[in-house]
């Protein structure tokens, strides 16, 4: 839950300046939540609820750019599985190994898993109480007290998973942590859910939250993080949006007593016309003494201002500034000088998909691995299944990055070799260009080692080959004998 000044919550609950606005914004929604200690330090909780922060994602754009980037990047190029083992070593086949790969794919694609990881990192990073899978599994025809019993593990052998539901609202699920006291213990800060008053066991939910705290039994909310910024933001552009306005105000002086200052009405109307009639281009007429103007303003800093405001929302939200402002091309995010920060940004993505999605990914396919009642799971036959997930690279760098890349790197090789601290052969190993290609030295080598053709033999073999070819050779052998 974030925290602000007191005076700038009052600030954000009263924009109309009118106390019954504050009082009645504060009633049904999120109250201002006042604790001791902060106010004493002059800061209170702004008491966001999960619809306030599902609001503000929907309401700003760059509040949605800023939660989706990470959701988005993790799962755009998605992963292959790789299987490792296949029962006992001397049972291990490719091409069954490949098999049961593609089937594992398969079955997520059977419940489309790509997506609902994508809106479980979204959910997980608008709500401060986070997000789940929940996993329905199919028991068999008459099923078993195992997979009846939500309260209690997923038995080892399933039917198949029946259906994997996204719960995208907090409100629907709780999280308690029963043992906060007793670190001995492996329950300690492990949160067990609740679905309705229900228990849920945990093995039947794959659960994602923003920076938990087990003490409150939350996370932080993305959204809460980075909103004094989204809100400075969108000030900004209302206030710009009123100096663009004034850019085209109008002065006009009339003689005519019929434009009495008394008189609103007519002069409100008259402005109107004129104002309307320059905007499309038109002409009007007025007296020789009456005199129309069009005020000239200028205005600078600006373009600063929201830069600045765009480089806290950086800071907040650890996004960097392309993906905020959402420049792409071709599908891949490129820029000029940007190479280094989106290469820092996808090497965190990559993080985040290792630690965090790996888990929840390993735990959803170690279920598909036990069904009987699927293609995976006759191909799997009870055999026990090793793998790995090997995500697939998520950043392509531009032509021009890579040339001086190359360059770099030709420069310190050149350093390394005339220093003596390696060899030619060496350092072409480690560029993918030359490390197939073979040394002259070696195709040398090749040629030094073929046996050298026999020209005898071969004379013998082409005379024998024209002595045949003779006409009446075979037969004046014959007449002979």
């Amino acid at each position: 839950m974030s925290i602000k000044n007191a005076w700038q919550v009052l600030w954000d609950r009263n924009e109309s300046n009118n106390l019954s606005d504050l009082e009645a914004d504060s009633k049904p929604k999120g109250k201002i939540e006042v604790d001791a200690n902060a106010l004493n330090s002059g800061y209170v909780s702004d008491g966001q609820t999960s619809n306030q922060q599902l609001n503000d994602y929907k309401r700003y754009g760059f509040m949605k750019n800023i939660v989706n980037a990470l959701a988005d990047d993790a799962t755009r190029e998605w992963f292959k599985i790789k299987i490792t083992k296949i029962g006992e070593d001397d049972d291990f086949n490719s091409d069954v190994a490949e098999q049961i790969a593609q089937a594992m794919l398969e079955r997520a694609k059977d419940f489309n898993l790509q997506e609902k990881i994508r809106n479980l990192i979204k959910f997980s990073r608008i709500y401060d109480e986070g997000s789940l899978l929940y996993f329905g599994i199919d028991g068999g025809r008459a099923g078993t007290a195992e997979t009846l019993n939500k309260s209690i593990p997923i038995p080892a052998s399933i039917n198949k998973v029946d259906f994997i539901n996204l719960v995208d609202d907090p409100d629907l699920f709780d999280t308690i942590i029963y043992n906060i006291s007793d670190p001995t213990v492996n329950t300690y800060n492990v949160p067990m859910f609740q679905i309705s008053g229900m228990e849920i066991h945990p093995s039947r939910v794959a659960y994602l939250v923003n920076e938990y705290d087990s003490q409150s039994e939350t996370g932080i909310s993305l959204v809460d993080i980075v909103r004094d910024g989204v809100l400075a933001q969108s000030a900004g552009l209302s206030g710009s949006t009123h100096i663009l306005e004034r850019l085209g105000a109008i002065k006009y002086k009339s003689s005519q007593n019929s434009l009495d200052e008394n008189n609103r009405t007519t002069i409100a109307e008259v402005l109107l016309f004129m104002r309307e009639k320059l905007k499309s281009n038109g002409a009007i007429a007025v007296l020789p003494e009456d005199e129309v103007e069009l005020l000239q303003y200028t205005f600078s800093g600006t373009k600063d201002v929201f830069d600045y405001v765009i480089e806290n929302l950086t800071g907040l939200s650890g996004v960097p500034r392309m993906r905020i402002m959402g420049h792409r091309g071709g599908g891949i995010i490129t820029g000029d000088g940007s190479e280094a920060e989106l290469l820092n940004w996808f090497s965190e993505v990559s993080g985040y998909q290792e630690n965090r999605l790996a888990p929840i990914l390993r735990k959803t396919f170690d279920l598909f691995l036990r069904e009987t009642g699927t293609q995976l799971g006759r191909l799997v036959n009870g055999k026990t299944i090793d793998y790995d997930f090997e995500f697939c690279s998520l950043y392509e760098m531009t032509d021009k990055a890579r040339a001086e890349s190359r360059e770099i790197n030709a420069k310190a090789d050149k350093i390394d070799f005339e220093t003596g601290k390696a060899t030619g052969e060496e350092l072409r190993s480690l560029d993918p260009r030359y490390k197939d290609l073979k040394l002259m030295a070696e195709y040398e080598d090749e040629e030094s080692n073929t046996p050298p053709k026999d020209d005898n033999t071969k004379k013998d073999a082409n005379d024998d080959e024209k002595q045949e070819e003779k006409p009446g050779n075979s037969g004046a052998g014959q007449s002979g004998e």
